[in-house]
């Protein structure tokens, strides 16, 4: 292990971390059902599916994860003992939280917590403003938009608790995973950060709890549509 790997590993959090921000793509087709026996199947063109957004940040919590073991091992060359960095992850909240999404996503079940509160990722949507809407087009049971300013759409994401803890931002856990590494650990493995002083990870576009949809939704008015990451497909309706 030296820095040059550790800088690779540094270059692929940036991208993931870019990917989750990146809004524009394909589109996606959504089935949704009501309790009084209704549907509508909605299209959506020019954006990302929520399951996509759900996608890359589990990979960029995984990777996130990973940065502790390269970080012990670029101890281990400077004779600094690995437990130092283990002990960060276990005082750093973030840190641990970001270890118990990790693991749940390599093993699909989480035995042990390092949190002790079992964290996981939840309610993850993306809603999208009239502002970044082309058109929106009628044909019962169907309903077609068409996203043409993507970057108008808003990303959201929290992290629950099976252990009955309120909720919090998954996107300002990532952050502060992130600072915690780049503070306590950076210096003791002896690098420094990739591309300046700030933060790497950013957060999300809204931090207002009422504006974090709890499940699909089309506004009446169609003044904005939410939509969570439950049974999205590809237009094709053929599963991602």
């Amino acid at each position: 292990m030296n820095k040059s790997d550790f800088s690779k590993l540094y270059e692929r959090v940036q991208r993931s971390h870019d990917a989750v921000y990146r809004k524009a793509n394909v589109g996606f087709a959504q089935s949704n059902k009501f309790p009084d026996g209704s549907s509508t199947n909605l299209e959506v063109i020019g954006i990302k599916a929520p399951e996509v957004l759900e996608d890359e940040l589990l990979t960029l919590f995984i990777w996130l994860w990973s940065m502790k073991d390269y970080l012990k091992a670029l101890c281990a060359t400077r004779g600094i003992a690995g437990s130092q960095i283990e002990q960060i992850a276990n005082v750093e909240r973030s840190l641990s939280i970001v270890a118990d999404i990790a693991n749940r996503a390599k093993h699909g079940v989480l035995r042990k917590s390092r949190s002790g509160d079992f964290a996981k990722l939840q309610n993850v949507s993306i809603s999208i403003p009239q502002s970044a809407m082309a058109s929106i087009a009628f044909d019962k049971p169907a309903v077609r938009i068409t996203v043409n300013i993507p970057d108008d759409a808003e990303l959201f994401a929290e992290i629950g608790f099976d252990s009955g803890l309120a909720p919090i931002d998954a996107f300002q856990t990532a952050s502060q995973a992130f600072t915690a590494w780049q503070v306590h650990a950076f210096p003791l493995a002896g690098v420094e950060n990739q591309r300046g002083q700030a933060s790497l990870i950013g957060t999300s576009s809204c931090d207002r709890t009422c504006c974090r949809p709890r499940g699909r939704m089309v506004d009446s008015r169609l003044r904005r549509v939410a939509i969570d990451s439950t049974h999205a497909s590809s237009p094709s309706g053929r599963p991602r």
